[in-house]
């Protein structure tokens, strides 16, 4: 009975393993989404007005801020860089120099996915971003942090008004 049926176990277990190699990449992140970086450079190819209104915004030199502050401290660098603590995202200078300042990503997640789906799958684009939250502000406008100063969402949103796309006519 055994030999009869043997080939299916044998199949059967080759199938298991190959399962388990694949759940184990995917949940390793191997396939996850990624920074890039250099937002300025790669996300003003398609969004140059954003761009353009983010460098007006002091987020947009969040590093030099740090290196010039005289209370400077390691425990400041997540809230002046892009991706800090994250699969992919900043980790020093030396190694990612592309992630410093609070760049389109920081607000928008990763962006690897939405540079790779095609221009003219506006779904796939939109689908590849986060929408930016209340929550993710607050990882930085908080309490902890040493210049804190009231943090209204709100507001925060109205100001950034130039930042976001314009309706197509």
């Amino acid at each position: 009975m055994f030999r009869k049926y043997g080939w299916v176990i044998a199949v059967f277990i080759v199938a298991m393993f190959a399962w388990g190699a694949f759940s184990a990449e995917q949940a390793s992140g191997a396939d996850a989404n990624e920074y890039v970086g250099d937002n300025e450079k790669k996300c003003g190819m398609c969004h140059k007005e954003q761009v353009a209104a983010w460098k007006k915004w002091p987020m947009a030199k969040t590093w030099d801020t740090l290196q010039a502050s005289k209370d400077k401290k390691d425990s400041c660098i997540p809230c002046h860089v892009t991706g800090f603590g994250k699969p992919g995202g900043f980790v020093s200078i030396e190694k990612t120099p592309k992630l410093v300042n609070v760049q389109c990503e920081a607000c928008h997640g990763p962006a690897k996915d939405h540079l790779a789906a095609p221009l003219n799958d506006v779904e796939k684009k939109r689908n590849t971003m986060t929408k930016p939250t209340e929550a993710n502000c607050k990882t930085c406008h908080n309490k902890d942090s040493p210049h804190y100063k009231e943090f209204k969402y709100a507001d925060a949103v109205k100001a950034l008004a130039d930042h976001k796309p314009k309706p197509k006519k």
